[in-house]
Order: C-alpha cells, then structure tokens, then sequence
C-alpha cells in the first residue's frame, strides 16, 4: 500500500472526474462529474491542473485537491477523500501540497468555502490558518411572491458582467467565472436592480443581483419575474454573501436558506 499525490495535469478529464466523483461520495451535496463536465469546470473557474493533486493508494485514486488561479488570487476549487479513507489524513495532506501549490505559482490569498455543518473540514482549515471571513447562504426562492410589480426589460449580460457588484463575490460568481460561461447566462433589470441568472430548463440559478441598499428591495419582484417564466422548476441561489444589500429583503419575502458556506482566507 502505497500513497502517492499525482499532478492532475498528467491525468485525462474522465479520470479527474472519477476522483472527484468518488471523492465527494456521502458528502452533504452530491457531486456527479464526467468529463465534459470535469473540462467545463476546469475552465469556468480557471483550474490549474499543474498544481492540483489526485492521491492515491498504489493505482487508485482516493482524494483530490484543485487549485484555481487568477493572478496573485487562488481558489481551492473542491478537495475531497473518498468514503474509506477518511479521518486518515490524507485531506489534511492534500492541503499542504494545494498550499504549497499556491505559494510555487505566485498565489498570495487563496480562498475556500466550505459547508458550515462540515464541522471536521472546518476545524482542519483553522489549523491550517485559514481566518473566516463571513457567511454565504444558499437559497431556495420558490416562496417568493409571484406577482411583479415592475417594468422588466431583458439587458446585455455581456455588459451586465461588467458592472460593479456591491460586495466582492466569491470566486464561482466572480466576473471571471462569468465571461468563461456568458454563453449560458441571461441578465434582466428593473428600477435599476440587475439579475444575471442561467436557466437550464430543469432549474434556474440566479448567478448575481447588482443593486445598492437603497434599491436592493427590487430584486424581490425580478425573481418573482422568473418564477412565473420557469412555474414547474426551482429557482435558487448558491453562495450569496452575508454583507449583499439584498439579503435582507429577500430573507423579509420568503426566501429559505436551505444551506450555508463559510468563506476564508488565508494568506500565503
């Protein structure tokens, strides 16, 4: 039995995915990948795969690390160990190498989020000197209610991806990670309240809402908008930062928060 950390650049996207896959096995969220998907996620969130790490034990593989990179910028984009493995210290491993990574490649803040019910990965990355820097919430808002009050008018998510936000987001809703997937993104606007969303069919995801304080209650009836465009799918929200203007209207009309993430930061 031998434990090895393989460079992920060196594998194919299919075996990536299956790592990844297995990895988050069990997980609170499930995580399926295959290797279009895997490839798509690499480039959405600008992976880099020379400084990412599969483990494995002889020729299987039992965890994994990604690293995203932009600029001084790093993102753990996703580590997990499979079911078996656990509790053994391979993901504490896996941590040293990714941070190793980032200080090789010139990274000088590497980000992560992580679940706040995942109390053991919690604690592993407060030892490894992660600080917390604020809460992101998950939201479901299909509570909202349905009756728009409001003149809404489609807008050019090219440019909507240019507007400032009014907090830093986190790195999978970060005008980088937008420009790679404008192609499946639609953007909408109302009394100066912009929403960038996707809508697969199956669901739509509101990606970012770019308002103030003061106009942040709009954002309510541009999703109430959504929902009587898309009445047979849910219409959700992954990561919207704790200090965004328009949490708090959207908590005040009916949105569930049906899980939550801590971002944090450390410091190479």
């Amino acid at each position: 039995m031998v434990l090895t950390f393989i460079l992920a650049n060196t594998l194919t996207y299919a075996d990536i995915a299956d790592a990844m896959t297995r990895s988050y096995e069990g997980y609170f969220t499930t995580v399926k990948m295959d290797a279009d998907r895997m490839q798509a996620f690499v480039v959405n969130h600008d992976l880099d795969l020379a400084a990412s790490y599969v483990a494995h034990d002889d020729e299987t593989a039992i965890g994994i690390a990604n690293l995203g990179r932009r600029g001084t910028l790093g993102w753990v984009g996703g580590i997990g160990v499979v079911p078996a493995w656990r509790r053994k210290g391979v993901g504490n491993l896996l941590m040293q190498r990714l941070i190793e990574s980032a200080k090789n490649t010139g990274i000088r803040d590497l980000y992560l989020e992580v679940l706040t019910q995942n109390s053991a990965a919690y604690a592993l990355y407060q030892q490894l000197g992660f600080q917390t820097l604020r809460k992101l919430h998950i939201l479901n808002f299909d509570a909202l209610p349905a009756e728009p009050k409001l003149v809404i008018q489609s807008t050019d998510v090219l440019l909507a991806i240019e507007r400032p936000s009014p907090v830093r987001n986190p790195w999978q809703s970060a005008p980088e990670t937008f420009r790679h997937r404008a192609a499946t993104l639609q953007s909408i606007v109302a009394a100066n309240v912009e929403i960038i969303y996707s809508s697969s069919g199956q669901s739509v995801q509101i990606m970012e809402i770019i308002c103030t304080a003061e106009n942040a209650i709009s954002a309510v009836p541009l999703i109430a908008h959504l929902r009587l465009q898309n009445p047979d799918v849910p219409i959700y929200m992954v990561n919207l930062p704790e200090d965004h203007p328009a949490a708090p209207p959207l908590f005040q009309h009916g949105a569930k928060e049906t899980m939550s993430q801590y971002e944090m930061l450390l410091r190479v």
